[in-house]
């Protein structure tokens, strides 16, 4: 529908029929479809990060609050702060460092070979000290949890800060860079299990 030059009377009769069919639960493709299929993957999720120090002492208070008698599991939920979803879990590796990931290991399941669970990936990095990472996306998106350590990570140009035990996402297609400021071991889980079985992941290194 772009380029094209529409009269003030068709634009309102337009705006008149939008307006109906959204009551109906109907939107017209034409007038979305450049924010559904972009040129490339496309996320609305900024980066987020949680610093155990600040969270430890909820997670302490829960257990003074609720009893396991009253809870099937005494768990507080990660709420994305952007879209309100929800996200959590954890890792360590070794071998030869790759300039975009460090060194990093995939977990599977010894059983089949493939992933942990058939929808979540789970990996773990090591970066020794010093050790900078280049630019590096994929679409899926990634939730990190720092065993030991500290460094700054990167996403899309912002940088943020994290030590033992704080956890930090990164969404899908977000540029990320590591720089590890002592020894550190990350452990990550994300969705690309699901990217793969529909052929849709797809990875990018500068």
């Amino acid at each position: 529908m772009h380029g094209h030059t529409v009269e003030p009377a068709q634009a309102q009769a337009r705006r008149e029929y939008y307006d109906r069919i959204d009551k109906q639960n109907f939107t017209p493709l034409w007038e979305v479809l450049d924010r559904l299929v972009t040129p490339e993957p496309a996320s609305p999720a900024a980066a987020a990060l949680w610093r155990y120090a600040e969270i430890r002492e909820p997670l302490m208070e829960a257990g003074l609050l609720i009893s396991a008698a009253e809870a099937e599991g005494r768990v507080l939920v990660f709420v994305y702060p952007h879209e309100r979803t929800r996200e959590s879990l954890l890792g360590i590796a070794q071998g030869e460092p790759d300039r975009h990931l460090g060194f990093k290991l995939r977990y599977v399941n010894p059983a089949t070979g493939g992933s942990p669970m058939p929808t979540i990936g789970a990996f773990a990095q090591r970066l020794p000290r010093g050790f900078e990472t280049r630019p590096y996306r994929c679409t899926d998106g990634t939730v990190y949890v720092c065993l030991e350590g500290s460094g700054q990570a990167e996403i899309n140009g912002t940088v943020h800060s994290f030590g033992p035990n704080d956890i930090f996402v990164v969404p899908s297609w977000n540029a990320l860079r590591f720089h590890a400021t002592t020894d550190t071991h990350l452990f990550s889980f994300s969705d690309r299990p699901v990217h793969q079985a529909l052929g849709l992941w797809r990875e990018a290194r500068e």
